[in-house]
């Protein structure tokens, strides 16, 4: 057989094509067996022996979140309490973690390289941590606002100047990517439904109306008390947002976080003083 022969036969290796996106399984093969003739080995290899290490390069060579349910596989594993696995750069196997692409159904005792059956699948997409932008005040809503965002991942290199920081995923989500991908404050959202002043302030923290905050005494004309006002959360906070699916079937983003309060001063109405 011939180089163009050999070339052509490669060529003619069918990929298949699930939604648009590759399933490389037939071509990944082929280079392991490759792999093991140049180290020696045997020259007919039954596919059980490739079955291991097959998850870890359809992970870093293939659209893993495109494929579903178990399959062995030989993975790292730095803590016998891991979970979860996934790719690391210039690494040839699966790596154990708490959180990663592939759930760790069983794997054998100890650390080190070990026999595992890992559980394929999407990456959990619905809750991730994520930096506030600016807020967009809601149009009719005393104390509401959207938020743009974007996700974020914890830097945890000691060695980094960043350590312990958060930094932007490349090619992670974002709110720029559409105006409906701003996410919203749920406490917000509460406060503004519950205790609704139409500027006047947020009631419900003294149960009066107005937060008298240090207090006033009674015959001090005019009566004034420090009134909560709510304030957006501040650009750069960072929350974890979460993927919920609405009465109309569309994905929003949400969060809870504390909503800073801003005192102002205001007349209190002689009527809340007895």
């Amino acid at each position: 057989m011939t180089d163009d022969e050999i070339l052509e036969r490669f060529r003619g290796l069918r990929v298949l094509d699930v939604r648009g996106q590759r399933a490389p399984h037939k071509p990944l093969v082929v280079l392991l067996a490759i792999r093991r003739l140049e180290e020696q080995g045997p020259r007919l290899t039954p596919y059980t022996d490739f079955a291991a290490e097959l998850p870890g390069l359809l992970a870093r060579f293939g659209p893993l979140r495109e494929f579903r349910g178990a399959t062995p596989a030989l993975v790292t594993v730095a803590d016998e309490a891991h979970t979860h696995a996934d790719t690391f750069a210039d690494e040839q196997l699966l790596r154990s973690g708490f959180t990663g692409a592939a759930r760790i159904l069983w794997k054998e005792d100890g650390t080190g390289e070990r026999p595992a059956i890992l559980e394929l699948g999407p990456a959990d997409r619905d809750r991730f941590p994520a930096k506030l932008g600016q807020a967009h005040a809601i149009a009719g809503r005393t104390f509401g606002w959207l938020y743009d965002w974007e996700e974020v991942r914890l830097n945890a290199d000691p060695g980094s100047p960043f350590f312990g920081q958060y930094a932007a995923v490349p090619d992670g989500l974002r709110s720029v990517d559409g105006a409906d991908r701003r996410a919203f404050n749920r406490y917000e959202a509460h406060l503004s439904v519950a205790f609704a002043q139409d500027g006047q302030g947020t009631e419900g923290f003294a149960d009066a109306g107005a937060c008298l905050v240090p207090g006033v005494l009674e015959n001090c004309p005019p009566a004034k008390a420090a009134v909560p006002m709510l304030q957006p959360v501040p650009e750069g906070v960072v929350v974890e947002l979460r993927a919920e699916r609405t009465l109309l079937g569309e994905t929003r983003f949400v969060f809870d976080a504390m909503t800073p309060v801003e005192f102002t001063e205001m007349a209190v109405p002689g009527g809340w003083y007895g």
